[in-house]
């Protein structure tokens, strides 16, 4: 192992705009008995096979080293590549005996290359051979995969001459978001949910109400939309929506966030940069403590006001943000394809609005 230590001594850092590839299990689904062990530190990826000889013996490999990215001329990222050689290993110990060193036979199984295309998919090249990997999920397909607790950093970056706006010295936000159901009567699927009241309860039926979650996966792009509404309409106003176009992994997500009024349209931005983290399970985001879909007797003193109202609120303007061409030239989304689906989102979180509101 002195060798895989040094190559972790010799590692740079990682671009801080760069997206992270997820550690855990990846496997080819049509290729079930082998896969790969992926272990992300820094910038250093460590790569465990487990897989057989031709003679069906088990074999395990090993690599390590840097991840290398790359970017084009407006410092978008391109893409994020690991190569190395496979190492193999024998005459180590066995199941309940003494421990024994193993002996390593450096580069013997060959060169490995991996291309990672987000988070949790990429192209594996080895033996001669290309295939397609992913994160293993014991949770379900991409729709089920985003039930659970997300919160998620808003950069509402200043551009240009925007030296009077009033949170140039502190501009990012905060958003928390709790998946806990998925509507499969429609199609594309929708996983639902709320902005909670609190980072320590559940949706009750006032954040169902007033700050409502929906979003699908769209399998041709194979991005994801996640729709929240900011703040509730009323008989004299229409309501305020955040639209997160992203890539979502198992663990994370990355992309962009705009904000509209509902009959608006998301793609006229501005857009803000965004990245979300996993903070709690789907079991937490169903059963977890605190309280269920009941109300918990906290009514609203006043209106609902919304992120969006408390940013406008100081100057009566939203930050200017990135336009539609220089969101998709930064994230490499299909803006447009992702928000070709919203009038069923919202149509979808409509309908289950008006479900609460009719509940005993």
């Amino acid at each position: 192992m002195r060798r895989l230590a040094a190559l972790l001594l010799a590692v740079t850092a990682t671009p801080a705009s760069a997206f992270v590839p997820e550690g855990g299990l990846w496997w080819n689904p049509a290729e079930n008995g082998r896969g790969l062990t992926l272990e992300v530190q820094d910038n250093v990826l460590i790569v465990t096979g487990y897989l057989f000889r031709a003679d069906g013996a088990p074999l395990w490999v090993n690599s390590a080293g840097p991840l290398v990215y790359t970017y084009n001329s407006q410092g978008a990222l391109q893409t994020v590549v690991y190569t190395g050689q496979l190492n193999t290993f024998s005459g180590g110990q066995c199941l309940g005996c003494p421990y024994r060193a193993p002996v390593s036979q450096p580069g013997a199984a060959g060169p490995v290359r991996i291309d990672f295309r987000t988070e949790t998919e990429a192209n594996l090249t080895w033996g001669g051979q290309t295939i397609p990997i992913e994160r293993f999920s014991a949770i379900g397909d991409r729709t089920a995969r985003m039930q659970g607790e997300w919160q998620a950093v808003i950069d509402f970056r200043t551009r240009g001459n925007t030296s009077e706006w009033p949170f140039r010295d502190y501009p990012y936000f905060g958003d928390v978001l709790l998946i806990d159901g998925i509507d499969r009567t429609r199609n594309p699927p929708q996983f639902l949910g709320c902005r909670p009241e609190d980072t320590e309860t559940r949706c009750n039926s006032i954040a169902r109400r007033d700050h409502d979650v929906a979003g699908y996966f769209n399998a041709g792009t194979r991005e994801t939309l996640i729709v929240v509404k900011d703040i509730p309409g009323t008989f004299s106003s229409s309501a305020t929506y955040f639209a997160y176009f992203v890539n979502a992994g198992i663990d994370q997500f990355d992309g962009v966030m705009s904000i509209f009024r509902e009959g608006g349209n998301p793609e006229r931005g501005p857009f803000y940069p965004v990245r979300g983290f996993r903070s709690a399970s789907k079991t937490y985001a169903q059963t977890g403590v605190g309280p269920a879909s009941a109300d918990d007797g906290k009514a609203l003193a006043g209106p609902a006001v919304g992120l969006s109202q408390r940013l406008a609120a100081a100057d009566g303007l939203l930050p200017p943000g990135l336009t539609l061409d220089e969101a998709q030239a930064r994230t490499g989304l299909d803006i447009r394809a992702l928000a070709a689906e919203l009038p069923q989102v919202l149509a979808g979180m409509k309908a289950r609005a008006e479900d609460v509101a009719k509940a005993p």
